[in-house]
């Protein structure tokens, strides 16, 4: 009788401290789901400041710039001669 009583209680504990965890892990979620609002709202408003058309005037001279980058870094340059 006491050996099924224990293995209530023990059952018990068992199912308190699972749902103990599953309520810290939806309070951890909805922190975590808050904090993603958060920053989604300050990158919209982030983002509506940038001007699309500066960013294009500004990447067509890094495109070239990066063009020639890679031209000179894959093209050969001096070889040094091992002694």
């Amino acid at each position: 009788m006491y050996e099924a009583q224990l293995a209530q209680l023990a059952q018990q504990t068992f199912n308190i401290e699972s749902t103990a965890l599953a309520t810290e892990n939806l309070r951890n979620t909805m922190v975590t789901l808050d904090a993603m609002s958060q920053a989604n709202k300050e990158l919209r408003k982030q983002y509506g400041k940038v001007d699309v058309g500066k960013i294009e005037v500004r990447h067509s001279p890094l495109q070239s710039h990066s063009h020639e980058t890679r031209t000179s870094v894959n093209s050969p340059g001096p070889v040094e001669h091992a002694i």
